[in-house]
């Protein structure tokens, strides 16, 4: 009977202490009540990260309010819907700093480039280009106009082509009734080749075609600068062996004082051999073509002639 009541005080005093050592640690750590309520805590919730990562929508911090519906309602987006709308790393076609026009920002994807980034490309300028350009520089860079350098101007149609006439993509349509057009300025447009023609011969001092060439390439005439010697085959083009004196369309707008005159040209064929070079002549009295001569470059055996520059008008 002793023993049970040894056994029953050494209880009470153990449960007595373990009190006072609760009480110990209750006052060490300070009060446990809640300092706030979950009615007074405010914080997202996995619909404001859903919208957030669907539409970019802002969110708002909310409070803490209980379910309306019953247990087991979906009131909430799970967490695989949300990873799902989570961007993935893309090493392949991820957008670098490099890719993205400066001072403009973007989430990176890939390996090294995770995040918020911004891009620190220049700026670069519009295609511009003078109205009929033929060719603009495109600058570097990425560009708030059209990168392609196109044909912008307003007399490109086809109403001012001639018909059958692809120019740049543009089929003219206005019917040719006279082959030839005088523009008023010395030169004469030839529908039939698309040639443009000086209006009157030039005399020369030299038959050499190497004269010929270089006077053509350094002649300005009308505005325009790309005159060339015509070939034999562009002379052909004019002359009409139903004609004499000179071989030329009945009605023709050119004007010729000597219809014996003989005209240089460049060959069918260019000559073969260091310093040798063949030249074609065509007299106009008849439209017939003098043999071809071979000599050597500073030979001058013809002294005077004359020369009827041409150039590409279509």
């Amino acid at each position: 009977m002793l023993i049970r009541k040894s056994i029953f005080i050494s209880s009470l005093i153990a449960l007595f202490a373990a009190g006072l050592f609760a009480d110990k640690i209750v006052e060490m750590l300070g009060s446990t009540d809640s300092p706030s309520t979950p009615e007074s805590t405010e914080s997202y919730t996995m619909n404001d990260l859903y919208n957030r990562l669907n539409a970019g929508t802002a969110g708002s911090q909310s409070t803490f309010t209980e379910p309306t519906v019953a247990p087991g309602t979906p009131t909430t987006h799970t967490l695989n819907e949300i990873v799902a709308l989570a961007p993935v790393q893309d090493n392949t076609h991820g957008a670098t700093v490099s890719d993205v026009l400066s001072t403009k920002t973007f989430w990176g994807l890939s390996s090294g480039a995770w995040g918020l980034q911004t891009g620190t490309v220049t700026t670069g300028n519009n295609v511009t280009g003078s109205e009929g350009a033929t060719s603009v520089i495109i600058p570097d860079g990425i560009y708030t106009g059209s990168k392609t350098a196109t044909f912008q101007d307003a007399d490109l149609v086809s109403s001012n082509i001639k018909a059958g006439v692809d120019l740049y993509g543009v089929t003219g349509n206005i019917p040719v009734t006279d082959r030839f057009t005088d523009h008023g300025d010395g030169t004469i447009t030839d529908h039939k080749t698309g040639l443009m023609w000086m209006k009157n011969v030039r005399h020369t001092d030299s038959c050499l075609p190497e004269f010929a060439r270089i006077y053509c390439e350094t002649f300005t005439f009308a505005g325009y600068s790309d005159w060339r010697v015509p070939s034999i085959i562009e002379l052909c083009h004019l002359i009409d062996q139903t004609q004499t004196r000179p071989a030329l369309p009945s009605g023709h707008p050119f004007t010729i004082d000597n219809s014996s005159i003989l005209i240089i040209s460049r060959s069918v064929t260019a000559a073969s051999g260091s310093g040798r070079e063949e030249v074609s002549y065509l007299f106009l009295a008849g439209g017939h073509i003098a043999d071809s001569r071979w000599y050597e470059s500073n030979d001058s055996y013809l002294t005077a002639g004359f020369l009827w520059p041409v150039r590409t008008a279509l």
